[in-house]
């Protein structure tokens, strides 16, 4: 159920930014309003057990306020039951190539262009295993902190792709087994052992809006 609505979800942002993209039509000379907000979601989460939906406001001179809020539990869980948790990463986005050219005139958009953020992540679920590892119910928590590096696609000032990747430190806190083995955290991946390097990656879609 909670896969259906989230590929549901999906089939209709798709739909919806489509329709406002078609809906729009722009001539040379024309000066596009740049919209200061949009709404992304990671469409490859589910993939991996998490569903993710953000807000991101731009603020000024090429900086933007990024916050994300995954639910843990939602997709794709083959190794534990009785799965859930969030998480909440928040961002600035550092954009250095704002700039883009689009049908033959020149438009800016708040979100277009290659970043760099230092990003700032805190999160917990508990979960039941049965494993060689683990056998039982355990809580997990966990804090990161890394530096991303992305590019963001704006199509007709409406739709967003963006991709991004980035590592840094992570603490894990585990109440019932040995955080050692816990390598993979939904909002971020870490090198299993207590050195604490962790990986981050994704590909978002989005609607501008405001």
């Amino acid at each position: 159920m909670k896969s259906k609505c989230f590929f549901t979800s999906i089939t209709l942002l798709l739909l919806l930014a489509f329709n406002c993209a078609q809906a729009q039509t722009y001539f040379p000379g024309d000066t596009l309003k740049k919209k200061n907000f949009q709404i992304t979601t990671d469409f490859l989460a589910p993939m991996t057990g998490n569903f993710t939906l953000g807000l991101e406001s731009y603020v000024g001179n090429g900086l933007s306020l990024d916050i994300r809020v995954g639910i843990i539990g939602i997709g794709k869980t083959d190794f534990y039951t009785q799965l859930s948790g969030i998480f909440v990463k928040v961002q600035p986005n550092f954009y250095i190539t704002p700039n883009y050219k689009s049908e033959n005139y020149f438009v800016q958009s708040n979100f277009q262009g290659t970043y760099f953020s230092p990003v700032l992540i805190i999160g917990g679920f508990s979960y039941t295993q049965s494993s060689y590892y683990f056998n039982g119910k355990n809580q997990i928590t966990t804090e990161a902190l890394l530096i991303n590096l992305g590019h963001q696609f704006v199509y007709r000032n409406t739709f967003s792709f963006n991709v991004y990747g980035g590592a840094g430190y992570s603490a894990v806190q585990s109440k019932n087994a040995n955080s050692y083995y816990n390598d993979y955290l939904f909002s971020h991946a870490r090198l299993e052992g207590d050195l604490g390097f962790t990986f981050d990656g994704g590909f978002e879609i989005g609607i501008l809006f405001k």
